[in-house]
């Protein structure tokens, strides 16, 4: 729990720790996550692996293995 002293500072080094990620990904996140909240919680699990296995088949998801390997900073598209 982060003390109410410290909030803004600790949501702006959350912030910038997401800044470089894939927006798309980020999108991605975001909609599960709101969605999530309707569904019993069983069907949690199989919603997120159907939205893991979305996510890994975009371009995004290339460049991020990509440039792992290439060992640059990506390059993200948004798709």
């Amino acid at each position: 729990m982060t003390p109410t002293e410290k909030l803004e500072e600790e949501t702006f080094a959350f912030a910038r720790k997401l800044f470089p990620k894939s927006p798309f990904a980020i999108r991605m996140g975001k909609n599960f996550y709101y969605q999530m909240i309707d569904i019993p919680f069983r069907q949690r699990f199989a919603f997120h692996n159907e939205v893991m296995a979305r996510l890994c088949t975009t371009e995004d998801a290339n460049e991020g293995i990509n440039a792992f390997i290439e060992k640059r900073q990506p390059l993200w598209k948004g798709k």
